[in-house]
């Protein structure tokens, strides 16, 4: 019971600084104005919120319809495509087995399946790895909870 309070608290813990991550990189391109906007377009008034704006229903965006249907932990970490890039050279140095499973954000991993720890000079470039594991698979490398194995994120290394 307490490994499963564990698992979900990590949980809770890494969606809040996903969410917190990316709040702080889209801080810069806040939608126009509402009166602005929707004047500019076709779409239908909707109170309290705009189009292009998550708060939008999704039954009016197809963005926000895609993004409704997503699972929350299939959502991808806010990562630059140089912090990936240094993700993957890091863990292709560090040699670790390659596994043969299939998984995918949000699914959970077997648990034989042993997780390899990211270095700690990786969690301290970028903190919001600071909990996360890995394991390699063909093609990919796999960011995964380890508490309760879910993974989190995947990164293609070729």
């Amino acid at each position: 019971m307490k490994a499963l309070y564990l698992g979900v608290l990590s949980s809770v813990l890494f969606l809040s600084a996903v969410s917190a991550s990316t709040a702080q990189q889209a801080g810069s391109s806040a939608p126009n104005a509402p009166d602005a906007q929707a004047a500019s377009s076709n779409l239908p008034d909707v109170i309290g919120s705009w189009p292009n704006s998550q708060a939008y229903p999704a039954k009016f965006s197809q963005q926000n319809d895609r993004l409704d249907k997503l699972p929350v932990m299939a959502h991808q970490i806010p990562l630059t495509d140089a912090q990936k890039r240094r993700i993957v050279e890091t863990v292709k140095q560090q040699n670790a087995p390659v596994e043969t499973v299939a998984a995918a954000p949000s699914q959970m991993l077997p648990y034989n399946i042993s997780l390899q720890p990211l270095p700690n000079s990786l969690a301290t470039e970028i903190p919001i790895l600071d909990h996360l594991s890995y394991i390699r698979v063909p093609n990919k490398i796999l960011l995964v909870m380890p508490a309760n194995k879910i993974v989190v994120g995947e990164l293609a290394t070729e």
